[in-house]
């Protein structure tokens, strides 16, 4: 080989180190505890391990906690995560994984985010405790503000509070509403949200015809107090309870008191 042939050939092995290096170092980013890890471990990790609930023994809302491990021992050994147990739980085979239990796996970017902070040393900020997510039935009621429309749309006048809040919807997404609805459509939905039946032809006419301003209001109230409206509204609960006349299957057998519970939720529902 001359020396002009051995120089090309230095200067190509060079050159495609430093692309390779480059491009490694570009696919491993530097991880962020609390904007990567802390995420993934609050809502995917902390309902079965935290300070109140311990499956195996494992904790995983404190620095403290992590580095203890569970029963089975320490589940992480920073900068190496392939000698690091937890990788193994996290890490789906055939679709299911360990960790979390009885939920879909961590996805493939979330597993080697957990991957990458191991290798980086598993940095924990200090004196940072990771709270378990309250349940949204806990939180307690919040009145949000109003938001204010500045140009409303024609065919969607704002009457309420909730009109208001669809306005601006509408307007952040960029969506035109719909066309106000006839009396004639309103009637036939209002009957059979709130019934399930339609609307006697001569109801529907008095509704078009009635001139007053409150006609839908009174309208609501006039279903609202129909006994049909229980009917209606108690069939939700009585199919979450599984609710029957009869036993079902071979025999069917009648259950002949069984309509007592049905009329009880049914009154229970109109008189709410």
């Amino acid at each position: 080989m001359t020396d002009q042939g051995y120089r090309t050939f230095l200067t190509t092995i060079l050159i495609t180190l430093l692309l390779v290096s480059s491009r490694t170092s570009a696919t491993e980013k530097k991880i962020d505890f609390q904007r990567d890890i802390a995420p993934i471990l609050q809502s995917r990790c902390l309902s079965c391990h935290q300070d109140r609930i311990r499956q195996g023994g494992l904790a995983l809302h404190s620095k403290v906690e992590i580095d203890k491990g569970g029963e089975s021992g320490e589940i992480i050994d920073p900068g190496d995560p392939d000698a690091s147990s937890l990788m193994d739980l996290i890490t789906p085979y055939e679709g299911t994984a360990e960790m979390p239990r009885d939920a879909a796996p961590l996805t493939e970017v979330e597993v080697q985010l957990f991957r990458d902070w191991i290798k980086q040393g598993a940095s924990w900020p200090e004196n940072f405790v990771l709270e378990p997510p309250m349940r949204w039935s806990l939180k307690p009621l919040q009145r949000p503000p109003v938001p204010e429309i500045v140009k409303p749309v024609a065919d969607f006048p704002i009457r309420n509070p909730i009109d208001a809040f669809i306005a601006a919807r509408h307007q952040s997404a960029d969506v035109e509403p719909a066309p106000q609805a006839s009396r004639r459509t309103l009637i036939r939905r209002l009957y059979l949200d709130l019934t399930g039946l339609l609307p006697s032809p001569s109801d529907v006419s008095a509704y078009v015809a009635d001139k007053d301003p409150a006609a839908y209001e009174k309208l609501v109230d006039k279903l609202l107090a129909s006994p049909h409206f229980g009917e209606r509204w108690g069939r939700f609960w009585l199919d979450l309870a599984r609710y029957a006349d009869s036993d079902g299957y071979l025999g069917d057998s009648i259950r002949p008191h069984a309509w007592v519970y049905r009329e009880w939720v049914i009154q229970a529902v109109n008189d709410d």
